[in-house]
Formats: C-alpha cells, sequence, structure tokens
C-alpha cells in the first residue's frame, strides 16, 4: 500500500518543476547537454549532492533558465543545443 502524507501527484510535479527548484532543471540541461556532446557541465552527471560545479557556470545558468523559460520543453532543448557552435564544433571531429 503506498504511503500517502497528504500530497498528491499533481502536488508533487508542481513542487519539482517549480521555477523555484533550479536543481531540476539543471540536471535535465545537463544530462542533455552530456547525450549529445559527451560530458556533461557538471561531471559525473549523478552527483549533485555537494552543491557541485559547472564547468562552464554562465552556460549552465542560462540554459537552465532558458529551459524553464521554454516550459520544460526537452526537445526545443536538444533543438537548441544541436544548433549551437558547441555542437558544430564537436561533430567537425
Amino acid at each position: 500500500m503506498p504511503i500517502d502524507d497528504g500530497r498528491s501527484r499533481a502536488e508533487l510535479a508542481a513542487l519539482v518543476t517549480s521555477p523555484k527548484n533550479a536543481r531540476f532543471s539543471d540536471v535535465l540541461v545537463n544530462r542533455v547537454w552530456k547525450r549529445y556532446l559527451g560530458a556533461g557541465l557538471v561531471e559525473p552527471p549523478d552527483n549533485w549532492n555537494d552543491n557541485p560545479t559547472a564547468s562552464h557556470p554562465e552556460l549552465m545558468r542560462y540554459l537552465s533558465h532558458w529551459f524553464v523559460d521554454s516550459g520544460y520543453d526537452v526537445k526545443a532543448l536538444a533543438r537548441l543545443i544541436l544548433t549551437s557552435n558547441a555542437y558544430s564544433r564537436v561533430v567537425e571531429r
């Protein structure tokens, strides 16, 4: 029997995806970035315990805010990364 602490799944989803919860957007941006460029902005991608520092914090902050503003549109995030100069430099190798 599931534990019910008074919160519904919709409330939990709203809490997790709240624009105030930067961790959610940071983790997703990092995973999509790693998927297409081979290395995340935060490595290792699963270690978010102690406020890890991104290799390029300004880029992480920009992409994270952009992702939230897009309404958490993963396809649009992928499109943004795949049409970036950074991605084109990786593909040219």
